[in-house]
């Protein structure tokens, strides 16, 4: 089956979109309790163009731990840019998000065709299963975030959480680029800021955790 990558892998790729420019990337992700990536996403492009613009998903050919899948679950836009920064808050989507049905899917939910210009900002919610694995004495995570875009990342943060803290947390970060890490080994947490972020750079993460 083919999987998703949305701005996101040696694993997957989260969402590459054809436009002049992305200003701000947010991503907020968590493995749920059957190892599955539950990933929310806000990107504000400034586009250039009229025509459709094409958000699409690929698999990556690799050697590491791939999901079995991507479900979307969600794709709106952004009521107003001033509220691009209240993301992370738990009533986000409900207050700010309008969710958008005007989208087009091929039959492999490999592409999606947005059909707004100028300046948007997007959210996208979907779900990668399978993504995380467990060992006798750890649960890993090991996923690329950023890879191959063909524009630069002006502004980003990712965010990835657990659902329930962990006395295990390893974080392990690979990337071509600088990038601000913070851990959050109490609340088992990590953030990654990123600035000026060049096309074809790359951001992996590798996470280990209790496997219970």
């Amino acid at each position: 089956m083919k999987k998703i990558v949305m701005i996101i892998i040696l694993l997957f790729i989260p969402i590459l979109v054809k436009g002049s420019s992305l200003n701000k990337m947010y991503i907020d992700s968590e493995i749920d309790i059957s190892g599955n990536l539950v990933v929310r996403e806000i990107v504000e492009f400034d586009f250039n163009t009229k025509e459709p613009i094409n958000v699409y998903y690929r698999n990556e050919i690799d050697n590491l731990h791939k999901g079995t899948a991507i479900l979307l679950k969600k794709v709106g836009i952004l009521d107003d840019i001033k509220n691009i920064n209240e993301f992370y808050n738990d009533d986000f989507v409900e207050k700010h998000i309008k969710e958008l049905n005007n989208y087009k899917n091929d039959d492999d939910n490999e592409y999606l065709n947005l059909y707004f210009d100028n300046r948007e900002v997007y959210y996208f919610e979907y779900i990668i299963l399978n993504v995380s694995v467990k060992y006798n004495d750890a649960s890993e995570l090991y996923f690329r975030y950023l890879y191959n875009f063909n524009y630069d990342i002006k502004d980003g943060i990712i965010v990835f959480r657990l659902p329930v803290k962990s006395k295990l947390f390893n974080v392990y970060t690979h990337s071509d680029s600088k990038v601000k890490v913070n851990i959050d080994k109490e609340n088992s947490i990590v953030t990654y800021n990123i600035s000026k972020f060049k096309k074809n750079k790359y951001l992996d993460t590798r996470i280990l955790f209790d496997k219970d």
